[in-house]
Formats: C-alpha cells, sequence, structure tokens
C-alpha cells in the first residue's frame, strides 16, 4: 500500500505512543513496545518514521491477548519526506497486507490528516482525493474490534505471500 499525502504545513500535536496505540488498538494499560526511527516525538522536526509493534513481546506481556495470530506478520508501515515540498510519502512494506496492517495504515492516514490537513493521491499524484473520500472504502474495517482484526489476520497469514515487497520500497521520494 502506498501513497502520497499533500498537506499544509503546520505545527502538529502527535504524542507517539498515542498514535501507535490507535494504529493497533492497544489499550492505555498495556504496554508498548515498537520500533521507530527518524521520529521526534510530535512528528514536527522529522517527517520521517517507519513503526513496526514488537508482536512477540506482547504476546508474552499480555497473554490472551490475541497477539499470538499476529506472530508470523510485519506490519511496519512508514512516512518519508516525497520529492516536493509538503508531501508525504506513505506506505506499508507490502503490496499485500495482513487486516491487522492495512487497518494501522488506513488510521496511520487518517490521523496524519487531521493532524496535516490536505489531500491524498494512490496513483501517484494523478489525482488527489479528500481524506473523506480516502477513508469510506476502509469504513468496514475501522469499525471492526481487535479481536476479530485479529481473527482475520489470523487467516489471512495462510495464504499472503511476502514476496511482493514493493520495490523499491520508496519509489520517487526526492
Amino acid at each position: 500500500m502506498q501513497a502520497i499525502l499533500k498537506y499544509q504545513p503546520q505545527r502538529t500535536h502527535f504524542s507517539a505512543q498515542d498514535f501507535v496505540r490507535q494504529m493497533w488498538q492497544l489499550t492505555p494499560d498495556e504496554p508498548i513496545e515498537f520500533s521507530h526511527d527518524g521520529w521526534d516525538e510530535q512528528l514536527n522536526v522529522d517527517h520521517s518514521w517507519h513503526v513496526n509493534p514488537f508482536i512477540p513481546d506482547y504476546e508474552r506481556l499480555v497473554p490472551n491477548g490475541g497477539f499470538e495470530a499476529l506472530s508470523e506478520v510485519d506490519s511496519r508501515v512508514g512516512v518519508e519526506p516525497f520529492k516536493q515540498p509538503y508531501r508525504l510519502w506513505l506506505a506499508t512494506q507490502y503490496q499485500a497486507e495482513a487486516l491487522v496492517t492495512v487497518r494501522a495504515y488506513v488510521v496511520m492516514v487518517d490521523l496524519l490528516m487531521q493532524q496535516l490537513p490536505g489531500t491524498i493521491s494512490l496513483d501517484l499524484g494523478k489525482t488527489w482525493i479528500s481524506r473523506e473520500e480516502f477513508l469510506a472504502p476502509y469504513a468496514t474495517i475501522l469499525t471492526l474490534n481487535r479481536a476479530e482484526i485479529h481473527r482475520i489476520t489470523a487467516l489471512q497469514t495462510l495464504s499472503i505471500s511476502h514476496d511482493d515487497e514493493i520495490d523499491p520500497p520508496f519509489p520517487l521520494r526526492w
């Protein structure tokens, strides 16, 4: 999955932990363990980061939390500057992603577009759509609870091949 966000520059007020909690449906009392790079706490200094939760650690820390289904899923999503000012490249690692990653990506785009108003292109800048138009096809996914997302993801892991890594991972970004 990949898109370009064309935004109006303004100061953001992200909390890295709240951002990740919303992307992966983590409750306030669940521990947050994730890797990231290039991320200042509020995404103001450097609009560039990749984030991936440590799923095996969640399985250990939150027994019966439903995370065991995700042990084979690489749920990495990222944001990088694009080749033009006030544009961000948003992407997952693979073209075919498990539902848990699709949901995290959609939530990431939604949160970014709330903080950085603008439009988004799914076709490398040929056409631009609003936040509402982007979210419409994902409305059902966004209503699923974490257990439902994990159950569907567990079934998907039986058939999804990750031989389709986007090549190059972030084309045309500079």
